[in-house]
């Protein structure tokens, strides 16, 4: 019975933390989504190509070093 009645205090606890937590959240302006959102893109990323490569699946070293031999050949 002991124990029952110790787990009845602490969900209390938690109920109350979480609706404290609910209320900081809601009445925090920070979190409150922006109505827009203006991005800015740098001129020449417009007509840039940009490559991407996951190393540790590309070379069995995984590292930038060993996909370096790979560049001249990519290039071409």
């Amino acid at each position: 019975m002991l124990a029952l009645l110790l787990m009845a205090g602490c969900s209390k606890t938690t109920k109350e933390s979480n609706t404290a937590a609910m209320q900081t959240t809601d009445n925090d302006k920070r979190y409150q989504p922006q109505r827009y959102v203006e991005i800015k893109h740098p001129e020449w990323s417009k007509s840039a190509t940009i490559y991407e490569v996951n190393l540790r699946q590309y070379t069995p070293e995984g590292t930038i070093k060993a996909f370096e031999l790979h560049l001249p050949r990519l290039k071409e």
